[in-house]
């Protein structure tokens, strides 16, 4: 992970707007995001949790409810 570091890197976290109190909620509910918080789970995914969709679509939205998720 060391390898991936960069300076400024939590520079696009930081310009993400807030999303919607009731935003990316149907997510923290999904057996992909529940098996990647699973600690047991991490051998098999390694800590990535992979979101792709067409630009625009809010992957970086749902990416910082899912970081900020149980903080």
């Amino acid at each position: 992970m060391e390898a991936l570091a960069f300076d400024q890197m939590d520079t696009r976290l930081a310009t993400i707007s807030t999303a919607h109190a009731d935003t990316c909620q149907w997510l923290f509910a999904r057996k992909e995001y529940t098996s990647w918080r699973d600690p047991e789970a991490l051998r098999k995914h390694h800590g990535f949790f992979w979101i792709k969709g067409k630009p625009g679509a809010g992957k970086s939205t749902l990416m910082k409810c899912a970081r900020q998720y149980g903080e």
